[in-house]
C-alpha cells in the first residue's frame, strides 16, 4: 500500500484501541519485530505509522481469509 500526502500517527492508547491489544502486548510485538516498530518524537511522545498498522491488519486479515480457504479445500477434498 503506498500513503501519499502527510502520514497519521497515534499514540499508545489509539493503537490499543484501533488494534485491542494490551500497551504490553504491543510492546513485547514491537520488540521481536512482529508489530511496526514505534517512533520516539520526544521524551515523552512515541508513536506509530497509523499506515504500518493498517498494512499489518491488512496482511492478518488476507492471511485468515487464506486459511479459511484452504480448511474449505481440504475438507471437500476429504469428502471423497
Amino acid at each position: 500500500m503506498t500513503v501519499t500526502g502527510p502520514k497519521r500517527t497515534l499514540r499508545i492508547w489509539q493503537v490499543k484501541e484501533k488494534t485491542g491489544l494490551s500497551e504490553a502486548t504491543l510492546w513485547r510485538l514491537s520488540a521481536s519485530g512482529e508489530f511496526p516498530k514505534p517512533i520516539k518524537l520526544s521524551k515523552g511522545c512515541t508513536v506509530w505509522l497509523e499506515h504500518e498498522i493498517d498494512e499489518l491488519l491488512e496482511a492478518k486479515a488476507a492471511t485468515r481469509e487464506r486459511g479459511s480457504a484452504d480448511a474449505l479445500v481440504t475438507e471437500a477434498a476429504s469428502d471423497h
